[in-house]
This record gives C-alpha cells, sequence and structure tokens, in this order.
C-alpha cells in the first residue's frame, strides 16, 4: 500500500492518459466536478489516498480521496452536488477564495466529512448539513447573525471557529443543538451582548474565546458551562460584572478580563474558582480590593493587576493565595504598603510593584513573602526606606530601583542574596561600584550592578 502525501492543485499542466476520470472545473469562478476524458484533465494532485499496487499516482478516483485542498482560486460559488460520492472524504479546505454563496445540502452526502474549512471568504450566511462533522471554520468572512437554525443539522460538531467576522447578534437558540461542542471562537466580532440562555445546551464547552467584543457587561450566562476551563474577555468595554457570573464555572484554570474598564470587583466574585490557575485583570479601573476576595484561590499561580488605579493594599488582601508565584500591580497609583499587605504569599517569587506612587517603604512591609527573588520597584518616588523594610527576603536575587529617589544603601544590607541591582535613572547612575553592607557590586555591560563571584 502506497501514501502519496499530495496537494489537490490545479495546474496548467496537462496530463496524457487515456482512462476516463473525473475533475475539478472553474466556469465562470464557480467550482464544479465533471467526468471528462482524462486527456482534457488539467493535472490535479490528490492528497492522500490509497493505492493497493501501483507506483504511479491513481486515476483520479472519488471514493479513495481523504483529503482536498482547494485554496486560492478564487471561485465566488460552489456548484451543488459538487462533492457527492466522496465517500471517505475527511478534510476539505476551500479557504481564501472568494465564495460568497453555498448551497445547504453541499456535504449532506459527504458521509465521512469531518473537518470543513472555509476561512478567508465572502460568507455571510451558511447552514451547513453533516452529521459527522466535527470541526468547522468561517472564520474572516462577513457573516453578521448567527441564527437560530444555522447549525441546527451539524450536532457532532466539536470545534467551532466564527472569529474575524461582523457578528453583531446571537440569536437565543443558535447553539440549542450543539450539545458535544468543545471549543467556540467568537473573538473580533461587534458583540455587545449575549442571550442569557445561550449556552444551555453546550455543558462541554472546555475553552471560550470572546475577546476583542464590544461586551458591556456580565451576568450569568455562562452558568452552564461547568466544564469550562479558560475564558477569554480581554479587550471588550466590560463595566459590570454581577456576583454570580462565574459561580457554576468550578472547572476554570485560566480567564483573561485584561484591557476592560472594569472599576469595580464584588466580593464573592470568584469564590468558587478553585481550579484557577491565572486570573490577568491588567488594565482595567479597577480602584481597590474587597476584603477576602481571592481567599478560595488556593493554586492559583500567576494574578495580573497591572495598569489600574488602585491606591491602597489593606493587610491580608490577598489572603488565600498561598500557591500564587507571580504577582503584577505595576503602573497602579498605590501609595502606601502596609504591613501585612502581603500576607499569605508564601511562594510568590516574583513581585512587580513598578511605577506607583510609594514615596516610602515601612519597616516588615514585605513580611510574607520570604521566597521572593524577583522585586521590581523602578518607577516610584521612594524617598526613604525604613529599617527592617527587607526584613525576611532573604532570597531575593534581583532588585530593580531604576529611576527612583533612593539616597543610600543602609537599609539594604539585610539582603544577603542580593545578586543583581539595577540603578539606571538614580543618584548612583554614574557609579561603577556600589557597596552594600560587605558586597560591592561593579557595573556590567548591560547596565546592571552584579557582584562578581
Amino acid at each position: 500500500m502506497f501514501l502519496y502525501w499530495l496537494t489537490f492543485l490545479c495546474l496548467l499542466q496537462v496530463t496524457h492518459q487515456e482512462e476516463d476520470g473525473s475533475v475539478f472545473t472553474f466556469t465562470n469562478n464557480i467550482l464544479s466536478l465533471e467526468n471528462k476524458k482524462s486527456e482534457d484533465i488539467e493535472k490535479i494532485e490528490i492528497l492522500e489516498c490509497s493505492v493497493s499496487t501501483s507506483h504511479n499516482p491513481p486515476i483520479f478516483d472519488k471514493t479513495i480521496i481523504k483529503q482536498i485542498n482547494l485554496k486560492n482560486h478564487n471561485f465566488t460559488a460552489i456548484k451543488e452536488n459538487t462533492f457527492d460520492g466522496f465517500q471517505n472524504l475527511k478534510s476539505l479546505k476551500l479557504d481564501s477564495n472568494q465564495i460568497e454563496t453555498i448551497p445547504e445540502n453541499l456535504f449532506e452526502n459527504v458521509p465521512s466529512l469531518e473537518t470543513l474549512s472555509l476561512k478567508y471568504n465572502q460568507i455571510e450566511k451558511f447552514t451547513p448539513i453533516s452529521r459527522s462533522l466535527l470541526t468547522l471554520s468561517l472564520s474572516s468572512n462577513k457573516i453578521t447573525t448567527i441564527t437560530n437554525g444555522m447549525f441546527s443539522k451539524t450536532p457532532n460538531m466539536l470545534i467551532l471557529n466564527l472569529e474575524y467576522n461582523n457578528i453583531m447578534e446571537i440569536e437565543p437558540l443558535a447553539l440549542q443543538a450543539m450539545n458535544h461542542l468543545k471549543v467556540l471562537k467568537l473573538n473580533h466580532n461587534k458583540l455587545q451582548s449575549l442571550p442569557k440562555d445561550l449556552f444551555v445546551n453546550c455543558l462541554e464547552i472546555v475553552n471560550l474565546h470572546l475577546e476583542n467584543n464590544d461586551l458591556k457587561s456580565i451576568s450569568d450566562t455562562f452558568a452552564p458551562l461547568v466544564n469550562l476551563v479558560t475564558i477569554n474577555l480581554e479587550n471588550n468595554q466590560i463595566e459590570e460584572i454581577e456576583s454570580n457570573a462565574f459561580l457554576t464555572l468550578e472547572a476554570l484554570s485560566e480567564m483573561d478580563l485584561s484591557n476592560n474598564s472594569i472599576v469595580q470587583l464584588q466580593d464573592d466574585l470568584f469564590k468558587n474558582l478553585k481550579q484557577l490557575g491565572a486570573l490577568k485583570l491588567q488594565n482595567n479601573l479597577i480602584k481597590s480590593l474587597p476584603d477576602n476576595i481571592f481567599k478560595n484561590l488556593q493554586i492559583l499561580g500567576r494574578l495580573l493587576l497591572n495598569g489600574n488605579k488602585i491606591t491602597s493594599l489593606q493587610a491580608n488582601v490577598f489572603s488565600g493565595l498561598t500557591g500564587l508565584r507571580n504577582l503584577n500591580l505595576g503602573h497602579n497609583a498605590i501609595t502606601l504598603l502596609q504591613k501585612g499587605s502581603f500576607a499569605g504569599l508564601d511562594k510568590c517569587y516574583d513581585l512587580d510593584l513598578r511605577y506607583n506612587d510609594l514615596t516610602v517603604l515601612k519597616s516588615g512591609v514585605f513580611s510574607g513573602v520570604s521566597e521572593l527573588e524577583q522585586l521590581r520597584l523602578n518607577g516610584n518616588e521612594l524617598k526613604e526606606i525604613e529599617s527592617g523594610a527587607f526584613q525576611g527576603l532573604g532570597k531575593l536575587y534581583a532588585l530593580d530601583l531604576k529611576h527612583t529617589g533612593v539616597q543610600d544603601f543602609t537599609n539594604l544590607k539585610e539582603l544577603s542574596n542580593l545578586r543583581i541591582l539595577e540603578l539606571n535613572g538614580t543618584k548612583f547612575e554614574n557609579d561603577d561600584d556600589v557597596k552594600i553592607g560587605d558586597n560591592v557590586f561593579h557595573l556590567n555591560q548591560h547596565g546592571n550592578w552584579v557582584i562578581n563571584k
């Protein structure tokens, strides 16, 4: 048995065989399949076909073809019954053409079709009929509305890609028949809202992409998605999230709410997200963090809060984050850190506080982060560092003090493991050597002060 891994392409070279066969033709930019003498056939190469004995490519037999790739041919329509008889066709790619309409029953008689890709066309409406179809990509088309019956005849779909369209509306029952759907991509559209019961029959979805839309608020629309693992809502216009919005998403591992307009986080918003590993809230308008808002997120490893409007951190605000390793609070408006602000962050090794409004670091302010290895304080005024400010940071390896008002290193001597220091934009930026306790840091070629040991 021989396998040919080629591509279905219409070339200018003409074959000269004496047997009859089938050929794709393009008449007035309409794709169709016709039977012709093979001496009239433009050279067509087959993607993955099984041949029993011959070393030569087989005659074009529809029943042995498993994959077809007809990209970049500029046809605008497809004739009905074009793919009838392709009993074993599993994958069909018609990307990057100019297809505007597709006959509804075009794939009804292709019983093995599993993957259909129609990316980069001009499609506005399409209602596929295929019980075997598992993956459908309609990205980068001109779809504006997902209607109630649009996917009613593809009940076994697992992956649906509708990104980069002009979708402004999804009708309430649009996904009603999609009981097995695992991945749904609706990103880069123009959605302003989602129907309340949109996902009521979509219990199996694990990845949901809604980034780069125009969503204004989040209610309990996601409640049925009990198996959801990742959700991306970045780059919308979300201002409000109801307290029960994520209540049932107990399997969720990653959530992205970055680049929105969120001002306030409800106290119980994350309380049942016990499997959450990454939470992205950067570049919003959050002014404060409620007490105990993260108390049940024991396995959260990464929390991004940079680019908000946070002005202060109360004691124990990060209580519960016993597994957190990376905390980013850069580019906020924090003026004061209290003793206990970082209490409970026993595993955090990377803390970013760059470009806030800190002028003083008080004694014991970093208690609770004894595993810290990297601390960024650059871009703060930092006129004073009290004795004991860095107490307990025996593992700190790198400290960034660029563009701060640091005046001396007296209270840095307790950082016994410090090896990398950044001082550009400070009064010490022209010093080749600086001494902290018994250690001398030398300016290297990369602009960092390091200990040479």
